[in-house]
């Protein structure tokens, strides 16, 4: 696959995540029904926890298999998420934003693996768990 069409894959994957429907939406883009059935049930607590969650990719840049996208995330803490830096945080209903970068592997119109780093300070911060940077 070219670079611009693993580029797509990602773009069209970003967009089955903000859908009302994105846990069968998103199982096109893995290789296997296990592999999607593992990132449903890895994202579900974290849906859960922010319903209204919508991803604005700012910025990609790819080559070869690999596609790297920094992303704007835009959610409501609605509810309790059971890990990192967001466990045991009660819902807020706070309307957050942070930005994302992720890198992921594509072949033939699937993702195979990535990598995600999460400004969780930030986070944190809207949340009133870390200060403000003064």
């Amino acid at each position: 696959m070219s670079i611009e069409a693993n580029k797509d894959t990602v773009r069209r994957a970003m967009e089955a995540l903000n859908q009302e429907n994105w846990a069968e939406l998103i199982g096109e883009f893995f290789p296997t029904a296990a592999d999607a059935n593992e990132f449903r049930s890895w994202h579900a607590p974290f849906r859960a926890a922010f319903p209204d969650y919508h991803v604005t990719i700012d910025e990609m840049i790819a080559e070869g298999d690999k596609v790297a996208a920094r992303q704007t995330v835009r959610a409501t803490h609605a509810g309790e998420f059971p890990v990192w830096e967001l466990k045991g945080i009660a819902p807020t209903g706070k309307h957050l934003v942070w930005i994302e970068v992720q890198i992921l592997r594509v072949a033939d119109g699937k993702i195979l693996d990535g990598w995600l780093i999460v400004d969780g300070v930030s986070r944190l911060q809207q949340l009133g768990v870390l200060p403000q940077p003064q």
